[in-house]
């Protein structure tokens, strides 16, 4: 009898363990597949998911001259509340919000065409000092933004015959 107790109590045991293990790989099943969707989400968002909020395409890349002058574009849809705001990344130096500038550089400022819904950034006489990140924010909840690269290139030399610069 005492045998007999010790294999209904292991029985007992082995069933609790089964069901352990099914309610763990189920759980494991689960999970995988949240797993998978979160990253076919941000897939999809990082490769061609259009912005509710901005037209002009995140990790755009503007090149300009030193000299000359560059326009980092921000595009934004139309929108009832929100302030778009520039921002150097390097320094996370404020350079606008609206169109007021923040800055005591005049050489920055914002270039608004109101109908466009377009706020780019003017940078007149670009030095090589410029180059880099620039966000673009519009004061949605939460705050929305993109980022635009300038690459600034200097003239190193000029071919006389076809008056073809030559960037580097």
């Amino acid at each position: 009898m005492n045998s007999e107790y010790i294999f209904d109590t292991l029985d007992f045991d082995l069933s609790l363990f089964v069901r352990h293990r099914r309610s763990y790989a189920e759980q494991h099943r689960r999970s995988k597949e949240a797993m998978l969707s979160i990253g076919n989400a941000v897939k999809s968002a990082a490769h061609g998911a259009k912005s509710t909020v901005f037209i002009t395409d995140n990790c755009t890349v503007v090149v300009a001259q030193t000299g000359g002058t560059a326009t980092l574009p921000c595009v934004v849809r139309k929108f009832s509340n929100g302030v778009v705001s520039w921002i150097r990344k390097q320094d996370y130096h404020l350079l606008t919000v609206g169109v007021a500038t923040y800055n005591t550089d005049d050489r920055f400022m914002v270039e608004h065409v109101r109908h466009l819904q377009n706020w780019g950034l003017l940078i007149k006489h670009v030095q090589p000092s410029d180059a880099g990140l620039y966000e673009c924010q519009v004061s949605t909840h939460p705050p929305t933004s993109i980022i635009v690269e300038l690459k600034v290139t200097r003239v190193i030399g000029v071919h006389l015959e076809s008056r073809r610069k030559i960037l580097q």
